[in-house]
């Protein structure tokens, strides 16, 4: 992935100088009558650039532009950083003008498709625009990854990936940037092989996809809040069943989602058992569902129905690929 950014700042103009002689450092640009590089310090953690704006001559105009790139990847660092220096060269040869007309587009086009008018409470409207603002932040270049707990707004949970994405963000998506939905649904349909490991784990049938992860495996120690909550494969089925019901992807159902779907179906169908003290019905003991406060409870409500929308989807997948895609 890769992406770049612009800031300007600027002091008001006063009076005219003559025509700027810009003088480019990498990812800088300023006029070297009125600014001066002072250093540049880099160490393992953080970088500093300083800059000296000449003081003799007071109400001058004043302009330093940064340019800022982010890539990242399986590479070392080394490439990385070749990866931004030569996306950095790409953004500045169009200009400063150029990029931020391409940024600007890019949003306009989000609102296009994801306004939400909350009509006679200002506060409301205020607080949904932010939440939507959140979702382009964290998710519209999350190419090949989930999308974190936090999004980009702090480093709480540490950028793990939690079932509240399948449950809460994949639904707005699939409606308003369904080819962002598809790259996250993507992102847990690779978790399967490690999904299939957890559930061996756990002796488990199938695949059990972890409550909190970055890579597809378990990075939650404690298991009641976190492995007993068996519904993440029933929260991943609900999204990807719903992304094909509104999108059509019927290819994405075909290649990939029919497994995933089978192979959380068969987990249920282990986990689970016939009762005869409740008159031979299916039950489900032992499990956490949302309520992260009261643990391991048997035939949580929550659980006990996503489980059977699981196991129906499965079936249901599996007919239709039998019917439209028999090879």
């Amino acid at each position: 992935m890769e992406c770049f950014a612009t800031t300007r700042h600027d002091r008001p103009r006063t009076n005219q100088l003559k025509p700027a002689v810009v003088r480019r450092r990498p990812g800088h640009e300023f006029d070297e009558r009125t600014v001066t590089h002072v250093r540049t310090k880099l160490d393992g953690h953080r970088a500093d650039v300083a800059f000296e704006a000449d003081a003799r001559r007071p109400g001058q105009t004043v302009t330093l532009t940064k340019w800022l790139a982010y890539h990242y990847g399986a590479e070392d660092a080394a490439d990385l950083a070749d990866r931004a220096g030569v996306t950095l060269y790409r953004a500045r040869d169009i200009g400063y003008a150029t990029a931020l007309a391409d940024h600007e587009r890019a949003v306009t086009q989000f609102w296009q498709r994801s306004e939400v008018v909350w009509e006679g409470a200002p506060a409301a409207q205020q607080a949904l625009h932010f939440s939507l603002f959140s979702i382009l932040q964290a998710s519209l270049r999350s190419e090949g990854h989930g999308v974190p707990a936090k999004g980009l707004t702090g480093t709480g949970y540490e950028g793990h990936y939690f079932w509240d994405t399948e449950a809460y963000v994949l639904p707005f998506l699939t409606h308003t940037s369904p080819n962002v939905a598809r790259s996250l649904l993507m992102h847990r349909i690779r978790m399967l092989p490690a999904a299939r490991r957890r559930a061996s784990e756990v002796g488990c049938a199938g695949a059990l996809f972890p409550w909190r992860t970055i890579n597809g495996e378990e990075a939650s120690a404690y298991y009641a809040a976190g492995t007993a909550q068996y519904h993440i494969d029933a929260d991943i089925a609900y999204a990807l069943d719903q992304y094909v019901k509104v999108t059509g992807d019927a290819d994405l159902l075909f290649r990939h989602g029919v497994e995933l779907l089978v192979e959380t179906a068969r987990m249920w169908a282990g986990l689970g058992f016939f009762s005869q003290r409740h008159g031979g019905r299916f039950v489900i003991h032992k499990v956490t569902g949302p309520d992260e406060y009261t643990t391991v409870v048997d035939n949580n409500l929550f659980t006990n129905l996503m489980a059977a929308e699981n196991l129906t989807l499965a079936a249901d997948a599996v007919d239709r690929v039998r019917v439209q895609s028999p090879t």
